[in-house]
Parts: C-alpha cells; structure tokens; sequence
C-alpha cells in the first residue's frame, strides 16, 4: 500500500499540486462512506460530501459537485489565470488555502503572487508553540494540560 504523506510547504514561495491535482488521482472514502478528492476536503463549508451509500463511485467520480468544482482551470483566480505556472500547480492546495484564508476557492497563500501571502509570511514568523510538545525518544510527551490522566487503562 502506498501512502502519501505532503507536509506543510510554508517556506516555499510556490505552492504545490493539489494531490496531483484536485480530483485527478486521489479518492478518499471515510469510514461513514463519505467520499472525497482529499481527505482535508471534510473541512469544507456549504460543500456536499457525497456517500458511497448514496451514489456510484463513477458518478462521485465524473458528475459530483464536490469532485469538479475546482478540477481543471475555470475556477482559478485572477491572480492564478494569468500565472505562467497554473499548469504545475493548478492554484496550489485547496484544503491549505481553505485553513488559512477560510476560502478553498483562493490562490494557495503559500504563493508568493497570492494577495493572502502575508498570512504565511505571519506563520512563518511567529514564535513557536509553547504548549505544542514533540516527541522524540530524547523527550517522552508529558501531559502539559489541566484534565487528570487515566494512568489505569
């Protein structure tokens, strides 16, 4: 089995392909049969999931809302139609430019030409988390927070 794995790509200054592109290789099925282009998709407002209980993967697939929305180039911004890159990066990761901006349908702010980049340059240089602990076998995680620990099971 092969498992993807794409981390954050905030010290880039060009966003990367969308899982391949939205929509053109990757199908993620939840376990309540909710089927998606990718599996931050869930996040989406105002969006419908639809379900394998509900519709054939080949309708999900070719006819869904949710799959063909942001498939291919008509959706793109402005700012991304006129981009000589559009064609590599297909405006970058919606699910990113949805956490950040709180719109899956902006420029990916990770792109130094989209108006939303200042958010990252902010991520970027924000001072880290001190609650955010990371494991590592030189630091076993210790629980920092307020609510008792259930040592017995």
């Amino acid at each position: 089995m092969k498992v993807l794995f794409v981390v954050p790509d905030l010290y880039e200054t060009r966003p990367r392909l969308c899982t391949n592109g939205w929509a053109t290789t990757l199908i993620s099925v939840t376990p309540d049969g909710r089927v998606l282009p990718c599996q931050g998709a869930q996040e989406f407002p105002a969006m419908a999931v639809p379900r394998i209980q509900q519709h054939s993967l080949q309708w999900i697939w070719q006819d869904s809302p949710l799959f063909n929305h942001f498939r291919g180039e008509d959706w793109l911004p402005e700012e991304c139609r006129a981009c000589p890159e559009r064609h590599q990066d297909y405006g970058g990761c919606r699910c990113q430019a949805f956490q950040l901006t709180g719109d899956p349908a902006n420029s990916d702010p990770v792109c130094d030409r989209s108006p939303n980049h200042q958010v990252v340059v902010r991520l970027r240089n924000a001072p880290p988390n001190p609650e955010l602990i990371m494991r590592s076998p030189q630091q076993p995680v210790r629980n920092t927070n307020s609510l008792p620990v259930d040592d017995a099971g």
